[in-house]
């Protein structure tokens, strides 16, 4: 089926708003060039408002009816699935291939496996470990005459368990050494990423949500931003539940959007499991 529609992912990024600007600007572009394209790209879009009118039972039942009918009629050869040899009618056999190629790519379109959220935090989560031996070095290299010294061998301790894998002293670590300095944002990152090694994921969206950027341009220490908000789309979609997803989608959207993210890909692609 995906030979009949071969610039599916394309169309459907655009028409989901997952394009980069520049990527919109050149496929409308190719659709203003590409007579193929567009024609691919109007019958997509006659689907999915045809999809937007019908129920799931409904559509199954309307794509069983017409091939039943195509089978009784003799379009298919039922024990090899072939076409059977009827007299030809070149207006008959255009119009039943356009019937089987709207309503396959349907049901295609309509009934392709969907990815639960937990799916997608099992497909998707995975700390970037070396960034967390960059940050321990860096906290260790200030020297015992460091002012807030104290405060970075401490950090650098928590960080240290993190790292090793024993996530349940880390968290208790972390979660000690925000009591005395809440207003460390790496250190309650850190607590939301071992919560989600823990599974402990509304505890990792209390901890993440407040620290994500909410407008554009908004700034945190160590250029965590798009991090951030990849790790909370994942812990949205850790709790699996609808609004959960939505939620999740929406910060795999922003992601997606912006070319520059070294998480775009990977939101794209968690966005097309997850919708």
């Amino acid at each position: 089926m995906t030979n009949d529609l071969p610039n599916l992912d394309k169309i459907e990024d655009y028409l989901n708003g997952l394009m980069p600007e520049q990527e919109r600007e050149q496929f409308e572009r190719e659709l203003d060039s590409d007579p193929s394209l567009k024609k691919e790209f109007q019958l997509v879009q006659d689907i999915l408002a045809g999809i937007g009118q019908l129920g799931d039972e409904e559509l199954e039942s309307q794509i069983g009816q017409a091939q039943q009918e195509l089978e009784a009629e003799g379009f298919f050869e039922k024990k090899t699935g072939r076409i059977a040899a009827l007299p030809f009618d070149r207006q008959r056999w255009a119009a039943a291939a356009s019937v089987l190629i709207v309503l396959g790519t349907a049901l295609f379109l309509w009934l392709r496996p969907k990815s639960s959220g937990q799916d997608v935090f099992a497909a998707y989560f995975q700390a970037e470990e070396a960034k967390t031996g960059a940050l321990i070095d860096d906290l260790s290299a200030a020297g015992l005459l460091a002012p807030n010294q104290e405060q970075r061998n401490n950090l650098a301790a928590a960080l240290k368990l993190y790292q090793s894998g024993n996530y349940a002293d880390a968290r208790q670590a972390l979660a000690g050494y925000r009591q005395k300095y809440p207003q460390d944002t790496i250190a309650q990152f850190y607590l939301g990423l071992t919560d989600l090694h823990l599974s402990n994921f509304d505890e990792a969206v209390h901890l993440l949500s407040p620290i994500v950027p909410r407008a554009p341009g908004a700034k945190l220490p160590a250029g965590l931003e798009d991090e951030i908000t990849w790790y909370l789309a994942l812990a949205y979609a850790g709790r699996s539940a609808e609004k959960d997803n939505d939620s999740a989608a929406a910060l795999f959207r922003r992601l997606a959007a912006n070319s520059s993210s070294p998480y775009a890909a990977r939101a794209r692609e968690a966005l097309r499991q997850l919708e």
